[in-house]
């Protein structure tokens, strides 16, 4: 498949963080990133039982997770939270911060400012991939576009990074496919 096709064969998506537990998503692709998952009134245990989380017997309000978008053709990301542009959500979650914690301030949050960045080939093929992978566990939700295929993915320029959220230097490779090579010559070297 020529480069130019498989680029297109991904159309750009949406995934919003919903994780069962109401964790928040750490992004390996974009360091630094975590995404606040969306927070409902009821959880899943870790056993796969129900719970209702509350604090002085009284339910947050329903909260959405942040969104990740990701445009794998123009090689950008957007990373946005839909509790901004919601006046009547944010007063609600004051109200209950007030009623639940007793404080008298008029606290509320204000949600997360969009952030635009750039990527480069592996680095969007690697998000590209990683979001995938919390739509398949159940973490997120699709709220733009359609989900990729894994093959169409795959099929995307350049090459999935082997630990794309590191910061420091390493002797490691940069890329998956270089791995086992790696492995076997540092096994050969005695290390």
């Amino acid at each position: 498949m020529s480069t130019d096709l498989a680029a297109r064969v991904v159309a750009p998506f949406e995934i919003e963080a919903k994780h069962p537990r109401n964790c928040d998503l750490a992004i390996q692709c974009v360091p630094g990133l975590k995404l606040r998952s969306a927070v409902s009134q009821t959880t899943k245990t870790v056993q796969g039982g129900v719970r209702t989380p509350t604090l002085d017997n009284k339910s947050p309000p329903k909260l959405p997770g942040m969104r990740l978008f990701v445009d794998p053709e123009n090689l950008i990301y957007r990373v946005s939270d839909p509790l901004r542009d919601d006046e009547s959500l944010r007063d609600s979650i004051g109200r209950w911060i007030k009623e639940t914690t007793g404080s008298r301030s008029e606290s509320r949050p204000n949600g997360v400012p969009t952030k635009n960045g750039e990527l480069d080939e592996h680095k969007a093929k690697s998000l590209c991939r990683e979001m995938y992978n919390l739509l398949k566990e159940g973490e997120a939700v699709i709220t733009d576009g359609l989900m990729p295929e894994l093959d169409d993915i795959e099929d995307l320029p350049g090459k999935f990074l082997l630990n794309p959220g590191l910061r420091t230097h390493t002797t490691q490779p940069r890329f998956e496919e270089d791995w086992d090579a790696w492995l076997t010559q540092l096994t050969k070297a005695g290390g």
